[in-house]
């Protein structure tokens, strides 16, 4: 590992700044960019969490009613989507509403 006063990492970090200049990028752009990035994957990342616990409130809701449903609270569903989702699929949960079924299949 480079140490941050060791000339290799002087010279990287000049060599560094000299390509940036060259394409006309600054530090500051650059590091700007990683961050918007950034902020951009974990939206998208929150957004596909938000969807998965809708759909699992919504499997709930859906599996609520029947008398033969195995699916009754947030776990269990949480449990059901991700053996299935790694498809070891235990069959212990399963969706027994048709409503239940699409959901699941979503």
């Amino acid at each position: 590992m480079k140490q941050k006063n060791s000339i290799r990492y002087k010279i990287a970090a000049l060599r560094t700044r000299i390509q940036m200049s060259k394409r006309g990028r600054t530090t500051r752009e650059v590091s700007g960019k990683l961050i918007s990035m950034l902020n951009r994957y974990v939206a998208i990342f929150l957004g596909f969490v938000a969807v998965y616990f809708l759909l699992l409130f919504l499997l709930i809701k859906a599996e609520q009613g029947a008398p033969d449903a195995t699916i009754h609270t947030i776990g269990q569903a949480i449990w059901y989507s991700l053996a299935t989702f790694t498809t070891v699929g235990y069959g212990d949960l399963y969706p027994v509403t048709p409503l239940g079924r699409i959901i699941a299949s979503v």
